[in-house]
C-alpha cells in the first residue's frame, strides 16, 4: 500500500475532485451521479471523480491509498462506497477541489476500483470529518453502497444516488 495523499484540506461547497482529460473542472454535478447508487462518490464522467463532504466549507481530512489488490473493507467507517474509474493513457491525474487544481497525484493510467470511507458525516459543523480513499486495478463495474449510518450520506444517496 502506498499513501498518495494525506492533508486536511479546505473545499468551497464541499467538493474534492479527481480529475484528468480534457474536460476540466466544471462538470455539472449531476452529470457526475448518473446512473449511480450512491449520492456523495460520483465517477459517472469519465474524466474526474466528485467526492461530496458533509462539511460545504473548511478543512476536512482526506487521505488516498493505492493498492495492488483490493483492501479488506475497514467497519470502523460510518459510510462506505465504491466506484470504478478508468484513466486514459497520457492522462495527468490531478486532485482540486470547487475553485481549483491543488496538485498532481501518481495515478497511472489504467481501469480502477474506489472505495471511500466516511467518519463524522453527522457532525461536520462541530468535528472535521475524515475520508479515506483507496483505490486498486479492477475491471469497471457498477457503484456499490457498502454501508450507510449517517443522515449526510443517507440524504446525498437519496438525492444524487439512486436516479438513475
Amino acid at each position: 500500500m502506498d499513501i498518495l495523499f494525506d492533508r486536511v484540506v479546505q473545499t468551497l461547497y464541499g467538493q474534492f475532485r479527481l480529475i484528468w482529460g480534457d474536460d476540466g473542472m466544471y462538470v455539472e454535478l449531476a452529470d457526475q451521479f448518473e446512473g449511480q447508487a450512491n449520492g456523495w462518490l460520483g465517477a459517472a464522467v469519465p474524466t474526474q471523480v466528485e467526492l461530496i463532504m458533509a462539511r460545504p466549507h473548511g478543512g476536512s481530512s482526506v487521505r488516498i491509498e493505492s493498492w495492488e489488490i483490493e483492501p479488506a473493507v475497514d467497519d470502523s467507517w460510518d459510510d462506505i462506497v465504491e466506484v470504478s474509474f478508468t484513466v486514459t493513457p497520457g492522462a495527468t491525474v490531478e486532485w482540486g477541489v470547487f475553485d481549483g487544481v491543488g496538485g498532481q497525484l501518481p495515478i497511472s493510467a489504467g481501469s480502477y476500483r474506489l472505495r471511500a470511507g466516511a467518519r463524522g458525516r453527522d457532525s461536520a459543523d462541530d468535528l472535521p470529518d475524515q475520508y479515506l480513499l483507496q483505490l486498486w486495478p479492477a475491471a469497471r463495474s457498477a457503484d456499490a453502497v457498502l454501508r450507510t449510518t449517517s443522515k449526510d450520506a443517507a440524504y446525498w444517496n437519496a438525492t444524487w444516488g439512486a436516479r438513475g
